[in-house]
């Protein structure tokens, strides 16, 4: 059977991007994307809507501000409930082999142009969850506002955490924000290796092992997640206001992040 994959996201005042992210990954194989729009000021829904007008069946727009309010007043992670309704969804329309969660600033990068998502699928052995992992961007005071995501070199930092491709089926599946827990699954990374859970501090496998991420850091993988955390010092300033709602954080201002400032060290590869 041919992988259809649904690509599903939560998006909040970031019209900016969705373009870029949107024909990025039509671009490497996913069959329809779907993103709920919550707390919005933008026109996020309107370039959804104009793009999906010249691509059919190929955008799903949902407002989430209702599913927002709940979450609030049930004290409920937003980011896992929009996934868990969407997964359940999808899962009982029968249309889809696959899903995938991405955030508006992570994009699934394949470094050989001609594989895409589809291709690495039929190319795996069987599995629930394929996981792969982040690699950052770094500050870079010169780099200019809304630049291509990938130029022809790039430095960027490989970290534990993972994305995660799922493959529906009858197994009980509990859906999280970087993986999820599958009951008896096969649970993979992008390479290949079996993704395996060393220390509870991982979450349940939403990260690689301190040890194997210590063996592998300086691999630069085929497939992986870049996640767009810094761009321009604009652009990063500008996201910081965004804040964390989604996850019951009522800040302002996002603090997971620790401010524009370039650092190196030895986990960082260098990506052509």
């Amino acid at each position: 059977m041919q992988p259809k994959i649904k690509l599903a996201a939560i998006a909040k005042n970031e019209g900016a991007y969705i373009p870029q992210w949107v024909f990025h990954h039509l671009k490497v194989g996913f069959d329809q994307i779907e993103i709920w729009i919550n707390g919005t000021t933008d026109n996020s829904v309107k370039i959804i809507e104009e793009i999906g007008a010249h691509h059919p069946g190929k955008l799903v727009v949902r407002n989430a501000d209702a599913l927002l309010e709940e979450c609030k007043i049930r004290s409920v992670n937003f980011q896992i409930e929009t996934y868990a309704k969407v997964f359940e969804e999808t899962r009982a329309s029968g249309e889809f082999t696959h899903i995938f969660f991405l955030d508006l600033d992570e994009y699934w990068i394949s470094l050989d142009p001609s594989i895409s998502i589809k291709e690495f699928i039929t190319r795996q052995k069987s599995f629930d969850t394929v996981s792969f992992q982040w690699l950052i961007d770094i500050p870079n005071y010169e780099r200019d506002i809304f630049t291509p995501i990938l130029a022809a070199e790039n430095i960027l930092q490989k970290d534990r955490h993972v994305k995660t491709l799922i493959a529906f089926s009858e197994k009980k599946t509990k859906i999280l924000i970087h993986n999820s827990i599958v009951d008896d699954g096969i649970t993979l990374l992008g390479n290949g290796d079996e993704l395996i859970e060393t220390h509870p501090e991982q979450e349940h496998k939403q990260k690689v092992s301190n040890e194997y991420f210590n063996e592998t850091k300086r691999n630069i993988d085929q497939f992986f997640i870049l996640h767009l955390v810094y761009r321009s010092q604009a652009e990063y300033v500008a996201s910081l206001m965004r804040g964390r709602v989604h996850v019951n954080d009522n800040n302002v201002f996002k603090l997971n992040r620790f401010g524009y400032s370039p650092y190196e060290n030895d986990d960082q590869l260098l990506i052509r």
